[in-house]
């Protein structure tokens, strides 16, 4: 009970661990991730483009909404607008 109450990300060179992460810890508990500088992200992206049978819904949830609301990222201040120096 208590492993399903962790996150994690889906640093995995394979597409079946990442689809047993997102199916033993929920798609609420898995975060995207990659492994940079050990492998590209373009490299896990393709893994998890491998992983079948996931919804828009779930995929947008591994890629960003899980990790907006663990880190409570919508409740983060603006930043502020960039001021450019003019000559």
């Amino acid at each position: 009970v208590y492993l399903k109450r962790m996150h994690v990300d889906t640093v995995s060179p394979h597409s079946m661990g990442v689809k047993f992460a997102i199916d033993y810890f929920g798609e609420d508990h898995v975060m995207y991730g990659d492994d940079c500088p050990c492998w590209t992200p373009e490299s896990s992206l393709e893994v998890f483009e491998g992983v079948e049978g996931l919804t828009d819904e779930q995929r947008t949830k591994v890629f960003r909404d899980n990790a907006r609301r663990f880190w409570e990222l919508d409740k983060a201040p603006a930043a502020p607008e960039l001021v450019t120096a003019t000559r």
